[in-house]
Formats: structure tokens, sequence, C-alpha cells
């Protein structure tokens, strides 16, 4: 079973290992922050993550999974819609 639980840690879910790859590689693609679109392929996989654990009856992995998808979507929340900062170079006063 503890190959299983390394096999988890890939998974692209925040803060699993596998979501900081993704949101670490969308950064260095796009050369913005990848935190808010890592928490969102973290909702969209831990979502189907719980529906494969309930198709499989594992009550454990709907639990967890819903956890993180939870965790996800509070942070989302809290950072509001200005997650991402744009720079923008003051204005100038004529």
């Amino acid at each position: 079973m503890p190959r299983a639980g390394y096999a988890l840690e890939l998974l692209p879910i925040l803060p699993l290992d596998g979501g900081n790859v993704v949101s670490n590689v969308f950064s260095i693609v796009t050369r913005r922050p990848g935190d808010r679109f890592a928490r969102y392929v973290s909702i969209v996989v831990a979502v189907v993550a719980g529906l494969a654990a309930v198709a499989l009856g594992w009550t454990f992995g709907l639990l967890y999974a819903g956890i993180l998808a939870f965790m996800n979507y509070s942070a989302l929340k809290k950072a509001g819609p200005s997650f991402i900062r744009v720079h923008q170079p003051p204005s100038r006063r004529a």
C-alpha cells in the first residue's frame, strides 16, 4: 500500500506535490503566477477523484478528495478576484 500513497502524492491537486508541479510549470510557461490555475485544476481533479472513489466504494477516498477540493475552493474565495496581480506602471500626472 505505500506505493499507492506515493502515487497519490503525484495527483495534480494542491497542496500535494503534483499540484505544486502544475503551479510551477504554468508559471514557467506563461511567466505569470500559476497558483490560481493550479487551484482550478486541483478542484476538477479532486471532484473526479471523489467520483471515482464513490464508484469504487472507497469512503476515505471520497472524504480525502472532498477535503482537498474544499481547501482549494476556500483558498480561491479568500484570494478574491485580484489573485493574479498584473503590474501596471504608475500613471503620470501632467
